[in-house]
C-alpha cells in the first residue's frame, strides 16, 4: 500500500511538470529579488530561488527604504513562454485598488494587511544577533589557530 501512495505520488509530480512544461515551457531555473507587499513583509528584500519543481523564498535583508519596492527575476530555460510567464506574474502584483487601500489605511494608523500565506520571517534584528554571535565565534577560531605552533612541513627528495 506505501508503494502504491509513492507511485501515485510521483504520478502527480510528473503531471504537474507535464502541465509546468506545456504553460511555461521547459523552465530549469529562476532567481532573483521580489518585495512582498504586506505590514510584517514591506521591510524585508526576498530572495526568489526555483530549481526545477522547487521555488523558495527567504528573506534576503532588510529593503532599503529609500528604493521603491520591485521585482527582479531572472528566468533560465528552453522555449519559455515568455508571454505566458510574463502575464502569470503581472497577476500576481497588486492591483491599483489594494495600493489604494493600504496607502489609506496607512495614513489613518491603521495596521490593515494582505492576505500573507507564507510564514513569518525571521526579525532582522535577531538575525543580526545571530550573524554577529557566529563572526565572534569565528574570530575566536582563526585566533586559537594564529596561536597554536606552525607544523613544518617535510620535504621529500626523489
Amino acid at each position: 500500500e506505501e508503494e502504491e501512495e509513492e507511485e501515485e505520488e510521483e504520478i502527480g509530480q510528473l503531471d504537474e511538470r507535464k502541465a509546468c512544461l506545456e504553460h511555461y515551457g521547459n523552465l530549469f531555473r529562476s532567481k532573483g529579488y521580489i518585495w512582498i507587499a504586506g505590514a510584517e513583509r514591506d521591510k524585508h528584500l526576498v530572495s526568489w530561488q526555483q530549481a526545477g519543481s522547487i521555488l523558495s523564498f527567504e528573506a534576503a535583508g532588510l529593503r532599503d527604504e529609500s528604493d521603491p519596492p520591485a521585482q527582479k527575476l531572472t528566468f533560465v530555460g528552453q522555449n519559455l513562454k515568455h508571454d505566458v510567464l510574463k502575464a502569470d506574474l503581472e497577476a500576481l502584483l497588486m492591483t491599483r485598488a489594494e495600493i489604494v487601500r493600504l496607502a489609506k489605511a496607512a495614513k489613518a494608523g491603521n495596521n490593515e494587511s494582505l492576505e500573507d500565506p507564507f510564514d513569518p520571517f525571521p526579525d532582522p534584528e535577531s538575525a543580526n544577533d545571530e550573524h554577529e554571535d557566529h563572526d565572534e565565534q569565528c574570530q575566536l577560531h582563526h585566533e586559537r589557530e594564529e596561536t597554536r605552533p606552525k607544523k613544518k612541513a617535510a620535504r621529500v627528495r626523489k
